[in-house]
């Protein structure tokens, strides 16, 4: 019985570590935590898998002869050095491209304001450990060759190669697309300098034209047929060709309203969408998002510091029940294009990276002009290619178009299309020479829909995964209560492929050619994840009892967290695995024996050195409510050498809401350090998932909470406090403390605010006090439109409750938070002093959600968290 089994496993595992063998107890603190290199783990994205299936490419140093893996071979191609070479982690790039750090002063950049660069090549140093070669690995031979070496990447008049910060193989692999220079777009580095090198011919060449500003473009992508690179600059969409390096407008509206080819803050946060054009399988045509963000109205962000008079940074952000940013589909021949903006190109090329045209386009000239090497030929033209508009129905401010792709093997598109209230999803099939559309698939919820989206093998896309050359795609759905995977035909026929007795998490990969669909899951045991598969091969229309068998693929002496990132014939994966009290391993597997080909980290010296360390380890119990009729998932890591004849403090750490789930046997870096270092000094830490959390226990679990968030939530949580007071005697009532960061920290403030009997002291760090002044997409998905829940919104929001305040609150916040604002913790702050309420507040100018930009923020941060704590909760009761 795969529940009972998955049972014994969480039992078995809340045991599975080995206690210390010596004494040698590692003490933990700020310092060491979040300053020292001693607990830094080696944790990697994901390589580019090849179409073959078993090659990837990935970025190593360069003349590096150590870490290659057992057995490798190497070769030379295209001026790389003989020898063998070390295969660096994959995802070297994607780590350099997700930094945390911010463009100018920890001030979030926007995509619309265009700053401009004080370097105009960006290089590596002098130093050649920062020198990278891109090398090609098969998994299947275990061998391994230099593909790019980095000389090739050295622009003409420079001595040191590009930083690449991402890159990108056209599909003959002739050319490689380098992304460098890079800048800052809320959350990700999506902006920056582009530059194409020539692998035969040695030659390298920057995108964008001569006669614009730095770190400008963004997205650029090759056509299929490798020929054309497109991209966005300055909300406009542009096509250049790689041999001749001419550039040909898509679009010329583009303006700080109109967005083409991108997104607003809203989309790009809650759908997580960034690329917003997609090339057509046969090149000749792309199909992109444009956004219309006029009648949206703008938050403005202020920069007190930096600049002798305050900076405004504006930015469009629709909250709660107001107007949305209008969304509609183009599509574009590329072929047809007549807008030619400039021919040649120069190989001393330049930083510039935005066409004159382009600012005419949007009655802006670029400053700062420089150029090199060929004269400037750049030129206007008022043409553009003839754009066909889908035809979807409907307001379009009051629907989203979350997902857009060509279906395999055809001319045609696929989007999901959810109405505002996002309990509605339509699948829709385009035609894009008349904009047609039809209806593939609809799936309801009286709730919400939980909206299907993936990355396949590290690429953006529609989130459907189409098999059988485009006449099939898969589907999670909740509709008979837990979500299942089903199989639908394009006629909207569907199968199921998995029971409604336990939650798939995700899709994890396809093996097309052996009719397989590989899914991440844990039936009764919401805390891990392992990988399952079940065959391809169902009658369709099937009922329950025609289910096909479930497959479990990760062994079962590795209880904990796996994910998996499939090669494109899913023959292999990248798999990287973890427990709450052991770092992650990354190796490559082959598939479905799991059988390990590779190590590309194991961390192991820092996995010994917490082994050796003594440090406290969680306890992962269920605590009962209710009379006993819900259990809640939880862990309880306590001091070392309890002795439960005393009185011990708690710190609750909670979050609580749809977004995530805290409670989970995985690696938590330096929070979960940081918990660790509190037990030590005599701290009890506590985290529960109460109901409405994303936890895999079914829908009933996890949308209970609809049009109810900041309300159920906190009476699931304090009835669990007030359960494990009563049934551990050791935990001090008298000393109960609680924090959360985003939503959690709403959380915090809602415990402190509807329970002061109960707890304490709250630390809330970036909250949100009011929903009303949160995004429409995430609010209304779970509360409902405000004008249809007004006393929702009301009583779920902290600062309803403030008046009740009696313990010790600390608010933190950064200044720069583009997504909880800082204004929703001053209009709270004025509540509290209406109310004469005492509290503390630190505010960190500039930082934004992460509150990690500028020097020595984190450590900053972490220590204020702590003295608060021990001030206001000693490690000893007070006389």
């Amino acid at each position: 019985d795969v529940h009972k089994n998955c049972r014994a496993e969480t039992m078995a595992s809340e045991t599975s570590t080995p206690p210390p063998t010596n004494n040698d107890t590692l003490t933990l603190d700020i310092e060491s935590i979040f300053v020292g290199k001693q607990f830094r783990s080696e944790s990697f994205s994901q390589p580019r898998w090849w179409a073959s299936g078993s090659c990837y490419t990935a970025l190593v140093k360069s003349g590096s002869s150590s870490n290659t893996p057992p057995g490798t071979t190497t070769t030379t191609t295209t001026g790389g050095q003989g020898g063998k070479v070390e295969v660096l982690p994959p995802g070297v790039l994607e780590n350099a491209t997700n930094s945390s750090t911010t463009d100018v002063h920890g001030i979030i950049s926007s995509s619309r304001n265009y700053g401009t660069s004080k370097d105009k090549i960006s290089s590596s140093s002098s130093s050649s450990s920062s020198q990278r070669d891109l090398v090609w690995h098969d998994v299947s031979t275990n061998s391994t060759k230099i593909y790019v070496s980095s000389d090739l990447l050295i622009p003409p008049g420079h001595d040191t190669p590009l930083t690449i910060d991402d890159y990108t193989l056209s599909s003959d692999k002739s050319r490689l697309l380098i992304f460098t220079n890079s800048r800052k777009v809320w959350r990700r580095k999506t902006r920056g300098d582009y530059w194409v090198l020539d692998i035969t011919a040695r030659d390298l060449r920057q995108l964008g034209g001569k006669n614009t500003k730095p770190s400008s473009l963004m997205f650029a992508t090759f056509s299929p047929c490798g020929n054309m690179v497109a991209y966005v600059m300055m909300n406009n969409l542009y096509v250049q060709d790689v041999h001749t390096f001419q550039i040909t407008a898509l679009t010329r509206d583009g303006s700080n309203d109109i967005v083409n080819g991108t997104f607003d803050w809203v989309y790009e946060e809650e759908f997580r969408l960034r690329k917003g054009f997609r090339w057509a399988p046969d090149s000749k045509s792309i199909a992109f998002w444009q956004m219309d963000q006029s009648g949206v109205r703008v938050v403005n962000l202020i920069n007190n510091t930096d600049y002798l008079y305050p900076q405004l940074i504006p930015i469009p952000y629709p909250k709660a029940g107001e107007q949305n940013p209008s969304c509609r589909i183009g599509v574009v021949a590329v072929e047809g294009g007549r807008s030619s903006l400039e021919s040649g190109g120069s190989k001393s090329s330049t930083d510039s990276t935005a066409a004159t045209a382009i600012a005419t386009a949007s009655r802006r000239r670029a400053n700062n002009r420089y150029s090199g090497g060929d004269e400037d030929t750049d030129h206007e033209d008022s043409s553009v290619p003839q754009i066909t508009w889908i035809h979807v129905p409907g307001d379009p401010r009051h629907h989203y178009i979350a997902s857009l792709d060509w279906i395999p093997d055809s001319n045609e598109l696929v989007f999901q299309r959810l109405n505002r209230l996002q309990n509605t999803v339509h699948v829709v099939i385009a035609e894009p020479s008349t904009g047609n559309i039809r209806i593939a698939w609809t799936d309801r919820d009286e709730a919400w829909i939980d909206l299907q989206s993936a990355a396949w093998y590290g690429e953006e896309s529609s989130g459907i995964r189409f098999l059988q050359g485009g006449q099939q795609f898969l589907w999670l759905s909740d509709r008979n209560g837990w979500r299942q995977l089903f199989l639908v035909n394009i006629n909207g026929n569907c199968s199921q492929l998995t029971p409604p007795t336990f939650d798939v998490i995700e899709i994890a990969g396809v093996d097309e050619g052996g009719r397989f669909a590989y899914y991440i899951a844990s039936p009764g045991d919401p805390l891990r994840r392992y990988l399952y598969r079940t065959t391809l091969n169902v009658a369709e229309g099937n009922d329950a009892r025609s289910i096909p068998p479930q497959e479990r693929i990760t062994p079962p002496d590795l209880p904990g967290t796996h994910s998996y990132r499939f090669s494109r014939d899913g023959q292999y994966a990248i798999h990287v695995y973890s427990t709450f009290s052991t770092p992650e391993k990354t190796d490559i597997v082959r598939l479905p024996d799991h059988q390990t080909v590779a190590v590309l980290a194991d961390n192991n010296d820092l996995r010994q050195r917490l082994l050796k360390g003594n440090l406290p380890q969680p306890e992962f119990i269920r605590v009962a409510i209710e009379d006993g009729d819900v259990e809640l998932d939880a862990y309880i890591i306590n001091p070392p050498s309890l002795d439960r004849k005393r009185k011990y403090p708690v710190l609750f750490h909670v979050y609580g809401e749809p977004a995530m789930q805290v409670v989970r046997d995985v690696w938590g870096g330096r929070t979960s350090l940081w918990h660790m270092m509190l037990a030590q000094q005599g701290y009890v830490v506590i985290s529960v998932d109460n109901r409405g959390t994303p936890s895999p226990r079914g829908r009933d679990w996890r949308k209970c909470i609809y049009r109810k968030i900041g309300i159920h939530a906190p009476a699931d949580q304090a009835a669990a406090a007030r359960g494990l007071l009563k049934s551990r005697p050791y935990l001090d009532p008298e000393r109960v403390a609680i924090w959360g960061w985003s939503g959690g920290g709403s959380m915090s403030l809602n415990a402190i605010f509807r329970y002061p009997d109960l707890y304490h002291t709250a630390m809330s760090v970036a909250p949100v006090p009011n929903q009303r002044v949160y995004d429409t997409i995430y609010q209304e998905r779970y509360m409902g439109l405000p004008s249809d829940n007004v006393e929702g919104y009301r009583d779920g929001s902290p600062i309803t409750h403030a008046r009740n305040l009696v313990g010790n609150l600390l608010l933190v916040h950064g200044t720069g938070d583009d997504n909880c604002h800082y204004a929703g913790t001053e209009a709270l702050i004025n509540e509290l002093i209406q109310h004469n309420k005492q509290f503390s507040m630190m505010s960190y100018p500039n930082r934004s959600h992460s509150i990690s930009e500028g020097s020595n923020t984190t450590r900053h941060l972490f220590s204020l968290l702590t003295d608060f704590l021990q001030k206001n909760v000693p490690k000893d009761p007070r006389d």
